[in-house]
């Protein structure tokens, strides 16, 4: 019989409130980029970023 992933982890928590509390942290805004600005030194812009989705 095989063991479930979840408990295979050893977490000793109840996966369906490990789903409960990610649930919870779920941004309140999505938005799709094709691709992400890059600084000089090939870091995220951020800053550019803001300003595509907005």
């Amino acid at each position: 019989m095989e063991v479930p992933p979840h408990e295979r982890r050893g977490t000793g928590q109840n996966p369906r409130r490990l789903h409960r509390g990610a649930r919870q942290k779920l941004p309140e805004h999505l938005a799709l980029v094709d691709e992400l600005p890059l600084t000089k030194i090939g870091k995220i812009d951020k800053k550019a970023l803001r300003d595509i989705v907005q």
